[in-house]
């Protein structure tokens, strides 16, 4: 698991950031290390709604979308920033050299199928991915 993690992430960063137009968005380079904040956001595998994707935009940039299984290991200029996936907004002040984990997932009722987006903390995330 943990070699799939890393192998992910090192796909993201090498091929798939770089395409960014976003100015606030930028791939990790040992100088800018101590200037920009990380930002963690994953959509574990579940079996519900495995198919849904949404868009999730930083800023009212869309960025991608939260598919099933997605891991996005971003580094942001601090700021003011928000994160949207669907009609759910989180807006946060991203500080210098700290560390920010989000959780995309699905809520479901009898009807319904919905994203949620929420912060979470580095514990869960390790404790859900087995990091």
């Amino acid at each position: 698991m943990k070699i799939m993690f890393i192998v992910s992430a090192l796909m993201i960063m090498l091929f798939w950031l770089p395409s960014f137009s976003s100015e606030n968005i930028k791939v990790d380079s040992p100088s800018q290390k101590n200037s920009l904040a990380l930002v963690y956001i994953y959509r574990p595998n579940k079996i519900i709604c495995f198919g849904c994707a949404y868009n999730l935009k930083i800023n009212e940039k869309k960025v991608t979308k939260t598919k099933n299984g997605v891991h996005l290991i971003l580094n942001l200029k601090p700021g003011k920033t928000s994160f949207m996936v669907e009609d759910k907004t989180i807006e946060t002040n991203l500080e210098l050299g700290k560390k920010y984990y989000f959780l995309s997932f699905i809520v479901r009722n009898i009807l319904l199928r919905k994203p949620d987006f929420v912060e979470v903390t580095e514990s869960t995330v390790k404790q859900e991915l087995e990091i």
